[in-house]
C-alpha cells in the first residue's frame, strides 16, 4: 500500500488544516448570514457564483497542467524546464485574468439590468471584477508548494487564506456587501506577500516561452472543459435559482451547498497531494501499487464517510437552526440530499487526478462532457418545479454518474473490480447506524444529551460491525493509527 500511504501521509497534516480553515470559511458565512438579510446573501452569492464561474477561463485548466508537467521535470532532475513551465504558467493566467476583469466591469451595467435586476449589483460586479487578478497571488502559491509536495507550508497557507478573509471581512468599516466583495479582492494579496519568500524557495523566473505556452494549453484547454463540466455541477444551480427564483431561494441553497461543499473540500484533502505522487508511480510504471493503494481507498472511504454524512443528516434541521438561524432551515431536505453526493463527488475527483497522471484527459472531457449535459437537463426539469430540493438532487445525480464513468475510465489503465460487495456491506452497517441515530432523534429529549450519547452509541455499533463482516480489518485500522501518529 505504497501509494495509499504517500497520498494518505501527505492529506493528513493538510486535512487537519482544511478543518480548520473549513472552520474560519463556514463563520465566514455565518456571519454573513447573520449580518444581511436572506435577500441580501442571496444576492452576495448569486454574484459571487457567476465570477466563480468565470474564475474558469482565468485558470483555463492550466493550474493542473502546471502541476502535472512541472511535476514530471522534477521527476527528470530537469529544474530549468519546470521553472519555465511555472513562469509561463503565471503569465498565461495574470493576462486571462486581467481581460476578464476588463469584459466584467464593461459588461456590468448589461447583467445588472437583464440578469440580476437589481442596482446593487453592478457595484459587486465591479469590485469582484479584480477578484480575477488578486486570486492568483493565492493560487500561485498553492501550485508551487503542491509540486514541492510541501504539505506543512500548504496546510500552513490554507488556514491563513480563511483566517485573513474573515479579518478582512470584520475590519473593513462598511456595512454594505462591499465589505466582504472587497475582503475577497484582497485576501489574495496578503496571502502571497506571507508565503511567497517559502513558495518561491529554489524557483526562478524565466521568460516565458511558446513551446510551454503550448503545451501548456493544450492540456490546459481540455481540462477547461472537464472543469466546466464540474464547476457546472457545482454552480448552474444556483445560477438558474438566480433567474427563475428568488433571491430568498438562493440565499437558503447558498447556505445548504457550501455546508456540504466545506466537508467535501475538507475529505477532498485526499486528493490535494494525489496528483504529484500518481505522476511519479505512473512515470515508473508501478501500476500494481496503485491498483492496491485505489481498492484501499475506495473502501475506507466510503466506511468512515457513511456514519459521519448519516449523523449530519439526522441533525440537519438543528444544526442549520443554531448557526444561521430557523429562517434557513426549509433548506434541510436539500441538505441531507446533497449530503449523499459526497463519498461519491470525493472519488470521483480522485479518478480525475489519476487520468490526469494517466495522461488521459480526454477521457475526463468525455465524462465531464455527459455528467454537465445530465445536470443542466435535471435542473431545467426539476428546478422549476422542486426548486432548492430539485437542484439537489440534479447536484447529487450527477456526482453518482460521474464516479461511475470515472471509474469505467480508470480500469482501462489499472485493473480493479467495484467494491460493489464492500460497500453493500457497510451500507447494510450504516442502517444499523442510522436506526440508532432516528430511535435517540425521536424522542423529546435534550438535543446535547441526544447528540453525546446517539453518536457514540451508533458509531460503536457500526463499526462493531464493520469489523464482524471484514469490511475493513483491525491491522488496517493499526495500520491507519499509525500513520496519522508517525511524525
Amino acid at each position: 500500500m505504497t501509494t495509499s500511504r504517500d497520498i494518505l501521509r501527505g492529506s493528513l497534516l493538510i486535512f487537519l488544516a482544511t478543518g480548520f480553515a473549513a472552520a474560519f470559511s463556514y463563520a465566514i458565512r455565518i456571519y454573513l448570514a447573520r449580518s444581511f438579510s436572506i435577500n441580501e446573501y442571496g444576492l452576495f452569492y448569486a454574484v459571487f457564483t457567476l465570477i466563480s464561474t468565470l474564475m474558469l477561463f482565468r485558470r483555463a485548466g492550466l493550474p493542473p497542467a502546471t502541476i502535472r508537467f512541472a511535476s514530471q521535470e522534477i521527476a527528470k532532475k530537469n529544474i530549468k524546464n519546470a521553472n519555465r513551465i511555472v513562469s509561463t504558467s503565471f503569465f498565461l493566467q495574470f493576462s486571462f485574468g486581467v481581460l476578464l476583469a476588463v469584459l466584467v466591469i464593461f459588461l456590468s451595467p448589461l447583467l445588472t439590468k437583464y440578469y440580476f435586476e437589481t442596482p446593487v449589483s453592478e457595484i459587486l460586479l465591479k469590485s469582484l471584477s479584480l477578484f480575477f487578478i488578486t486570486s492568483l497571488g493565492i493560487e500561485l502559491v498553492h501550485q508551487l508548494l503542491n509540486i514541492k509536495q510541501d504539505s506543512k507550508t500548504f496546510a500552513a497557507s490554507v488556514i491563513s487564506k480563511e483566517v485573513i478573509l474573515f479579518l478582512l471581512i470584520l475590519l473593513i468599516p462598511s456595512k454594505s456587501l462591499i465589505a466582504p466583495s472587497l475582503a475577497y479582492v484582497l485576501c489574495g494579496v496578503f496571502v502571497f506577500l506571507l508565503f511567497f519568500r517559502k513558495a518561491f524557495r529554489g524557483f526562478s523566473w524565466t521568460v516565458p516561452d511558446k513551446y510551454s505556452a503550448k503545451k501548456l494549453l493544450g492540456l490546459g484547454k481540455i481540462l477547461l472543459v472537464t472543469t466546466i463540466g464540474s464547476n457546472i455541477i457545482s454552480n448552474f444551480d444556483t445560477l438558474m435559482l438566480t433567474k427563475l427564483s428568488t433571491y430568498e431561494q438562493v440565499g437558503i441553497y447558498n447556505i445548504v451547498l457550501p455546508t456540504v461543499m466545506a466537508i467535501f473540500t475538507i475529505t477532498n484533502s485526499l486528493t490535494v497531494m494525489a496528483l504529484p505522487t500518481l505522476v511519479k508511480r505512473w512515470e515508473h510504471g508501478r501500476r500494481e501499487e496503485i491498483r492496491k493503494g485505489f481498492e484501499f481507498i475506495y473502501r475506507l472511504l466510503m466506511v468512515f464517510s457513511l456514519p459521519f454524512l448519516f449523523a449530519l443528516g439526522t441533525y440537519a434541521k438543528t444544526f442549520i437552526a443554531v448557526f444561521f438561524g430557523s429562517q434557513y432551515t426549509s433548506g434541510t431536505p436539500a441538505m441531507q440530499i446533497l449530503l449523499l453526493s459526497i463519498p461519491f463527488a470525493l472519488l470521483a475527483t480522485l479518478n480525475k487526478q489519476a487520468l490526469i497522471a494517466f495522461d488521459s484527459p480526454r477521457k475526463i472531457l468525455f465524462v465531464e462532457s455527459i455528467t454537465a449535459a445530465l445536470n443542466v437537463i435535471l435542473n431545467l426539469f426539476l428546478i422549476p418545479s422542486f426548486g432548492i430540493e430539485g437542484a439537489a438532487f440534479a447536484t447529487t445525480i450527477s456526482f453518482i454518474a460521474m464516479l461511475f464513468l470515472t471509474h469505467l475510465a480508470i480500469v482501462k489503465k489499472i485493473k480493479f473490480e467495484f467494491p460493489w460487495k464492500s460497500w453493500t456491506l457497510t451500507f447494510i452497517a450504516g442502517t444499523f447506524f442510522l436506526c440508532i441515530l432516528q430511535l435517540f432523534h425521536t424522542q423529546q429529549w435534550n438535543i446535547f444529551f441526544k447528540l453525546s450519547t446517539s453518536i457514540p452509541l451508533a458509531f460503536l455499533t457500526y463499526l462493531a460491525i464493520v469489523l464482524f463482516m471484514k469490511i475493513i480489518q483491525i491491522s488496517e485500522l493499526k495500520w491507519l493509527m499509525n500513520l496519522a501518529l508517525k511524525k
